[in-house]
């Protein structure tokens, strides 16, 4: 394990980013039943398809952000506050040239397309332009705001993060149930309520960041060569997010090719299960990778993939604990959340989580392509793998009325693609693959291996009821953490998490 100190940050940041994540669920769940009621089916029909528009262009944040993420960590690690004062203001000026050049696209393209080409009934088109404009000076907010956020992940306060995050999600339920109360076109007040809470979220980021965090002040300082990296950085992490979503659309249009639209629902249904689960370990990516850019920014190589290789471990092992119960149990979860269930969806989704399961045994590795700006032949790699689900599931599907063959091959390509990413890690950033399998693979084949018998020869023998859901549960999780105690944690990971709960037990 790295530094102490280090271990403690990351764990702490890791807790604040769950608290932030489980609260938001709760109340976005809370705040959807509202909405549907208060705007009614028509205008939240309306508009979630005007903001769609916009979230087309969604995909730009999380490539964006994670490029600024990856320049801020890297001088913090350096701890060259003057280049970094340089980078980020380069990078203010380049996310608002892109959020100029998005503005003019949705004002032309994006007006024209909603008058003309989609179905909004006449009476509501008014307040559908009135939504979309308003939708659309929210969007370049938030484009412009990445910078802000990215430098408060990037110097690691994941706390105020957290916080703030709550709060918007807050602030957002707090003026759905105000719309009750108030008379007037409640989806243009909606969206209008919206956007000013984006305005006043903005400013607290920018003022949080100028007075707390070093370089976070703009100068007005143009560098082709850094304008250059940052494009060229943020152009493959958007290839691979575009890529991701063919993928995932793709797939549903070949589905839709061969099958009835009941079999999309069921994708649909594995894909957002799959979403959910997914976000829990995305917090871990998120906590962890700005220290991995710092300590390659400094040369510290060893603490670097020490901890790329214990996030590994313990991402996986908390994929485990949510998957194996999933996995066993997915048909009666699956009755309690709907009223009825499309064919093949328990299937679908225990497909897809073995695909998690395989994919995060890597994942973790992109961090380092990341810190080192190798990104281009891993997201070219990466990306075709994805991409090549569509043509291979098309013409098996062409000979063979399976349904589950687009999910077949998703597994076979995510082992693909764990071989492949290896091997452009050995080549690229120095990994080193004979212990990466001995320390990671092996051991988490085995841990699941060992995990899930106990609980599988109860779910054999047990009568299936929501008594057994819950001893599945139980025993599940019993195992899986005797299981990762004796052969998934090294000795100093044991005295660490004994700590860690003895500080925890000192403190109630």
């Amino acid at each position: 394990m790295v530094g102490m100190n280090n271990n403690k940050t990351i764990a702490k940041n890791t807790l604040y980013l769950y608290f932030r994540m489980i609260v938001i669920i709760a109340i976005n769940l809370f705040a959807v039943r509202i909405i549907l009621k208060v705007l009614g089916i028509e205008d939240y029909g309306i508009y979630n398809v005007v903001g769609g528009i916009v979230t087309l262009f969604s995909f730009l944040s999380s490539s964006l952000s994670s490029g600024a993420q990856r320049f801020f960590a890297y001088e913090i690690g350096h701890e060259d506050y003057n280049q970094l004062q340089k980078v980020f203001s380069m990078t203010v000026m380049v996310y608002c040239g892109m959020a100029f050049m998005i503005l003019v696209l949705l004002e032309t393209v994006g007006v024209w397309f909603l008058n003309n080409r989609m179905n909004i009934p006449f009476h509501r088109l008014s307040a559908a332009n009135w939504v979309f404009q308003f939708s659309v000076l929210t969007f370049i907010l938030n484009i412009i705001m990445i910078p802000y956020n990215a430098a408060i992940i990037a110097w690691e306060r994941m706390a105020f993060f957290a916080y703030l995050s709550i709060v918007e999600a807050v602030s957002k339920l707090l003026c759905v149930v105000s719309l009750i109360y108030i008379v007037g076109d409640k989806l243009v007040i909606y969206a209008a309520i919206v956007f000013i809470i984006t305005c006043i979220l903005f400013c607290i980021y920018r003022l949080y960041c100028i007075r707390n965090l070093r370089g976070c002040k703009i100068v007005w300082h143009y560098n082709p060569v850094l304008c250059k990296s940052l494009l060229g950085y943020s152009g493959w992490n958007m290839i691979g997010s575009i890529a991701l979503i063919l993928r995932n659309q793709g797939v549903n249009i070949v589905l839709n090719l061969f099958f009835t639209p009941m079999v999309n629902a069921a994708h649909t249904i594995g894909q957002q299960i799959n979403g959910i689960i997914s976000q829990f370990i995305s917090n871990i990516y998120m906590s962890t990778r700005p220290q991995i850019t710092k300590y390659y920014a400094i040369g510290q190589k060893e603490k670097m993939w020490s901890l790329v290789f214990s996030s590994s471990k313990f991402s996986y092992y908390l994929l485990l604990f949510l998957c194996l119960p999933l996995f066993l149990e997915i048909e009666i979860l699956l009755r309690l959340w709907l009223e009825e269930v499309p064919e093949y969806t328990s299937v679908i989704v225990r497909l897809l989580l073995i695909v998690l399961l395989i994919e995060t045994t890597v994942n973790q590795i992109v961090s380092v392509f990341q810190a080192a700006n190798k990104i281009r032949k891993f997201q070219s790699c990466s990306s075709l793998v994805l991409l090549l689900n569509i043509p291979i599931s098309y013409v098996f599907l062409k000979y063979t009325s399976f349904v589950m063959v687009p999910y077949i091959v998703s597994v076979a390509l995510s082992c693909v693609y764990v071989v492949s990413l290896l091997w452009i890690a050995y080549l690229e950033v120095g990994l080193n693959i004979k212990k990466y399998i001995s320390d990671i693979l092996f051991k988490v084949l085995l841990i699941s291996f060992l995990s899930a018998v106990m609980p599988f020869l109860f779910c054999q023998y047990a009568h299936s009821s929501l008594i057994r859901f819950l001893y599945t549960c139980v025993l599940s999780l019993l195992s899986t953490s005797l299981v990762i105690w004796s052969v998934g944690l090294t000795h100093m990971e044991k005295e660490y998490i004994r700590r860690f709960f003895q500080n925890i037990k000192s403190k109630l």
